[in-house]
């Protein structure tokens, strides 16, 4: 059994506590049919980044906390496409995120299953 990845974070109270004022967001979008690319849709710091991270709670985004990473990712303009260089970072964070839905939809379809057995008994 693999160990759960400490970067995943589900609510920003999880998040490293950081001085507000530091804290950076960045928010990725890659659609597989219609971007070459991953790119940045949204980059903030201090309130702007709690902004970013509320919304993203709000609707049940993942939050990936790695430092460095949002250090090189918000030097980056915003709806432009990710840098080469960054690609294999990047596919490692929408990897595990496609991990995490992928098991949230099997989760929820086993859920439908009992929810539907259990009105036709």
């Amino acid at each position: 059994m693999t160990k759960p990845d400490k970067r995943i974070k589900r609510y920003v109270d999880e998040l490293s506590p950081t001085n507000s004022s530091q804290r950076k967001a960045i928010a990725i979008q890659y659609n597989v049919e219609a971007d070459e690319a991953p790119r940045i849709v949204a980059a903030g710091h201090g309130e702007l980044a709690d902004k970013i991270l509320e919304l993203a709670e709000t609707h049940q985004i993942v939050l990936f906390e790695d430092p460095s990473l949002s250090d090189l990712m918000s030097k980056l303009e915003i709806n432009k496409s990710i840098p080469l260089a960054l690609f294999p970072l990047v596919a490692e964070v929408l990897a595990i995120v496609y991990k995490l839905d992928s098991m949230a939809k099997k989760r929820q379809v086993i859920k439908n299953k009992k929810k539907k057995k259990q009105t036709s008994e």
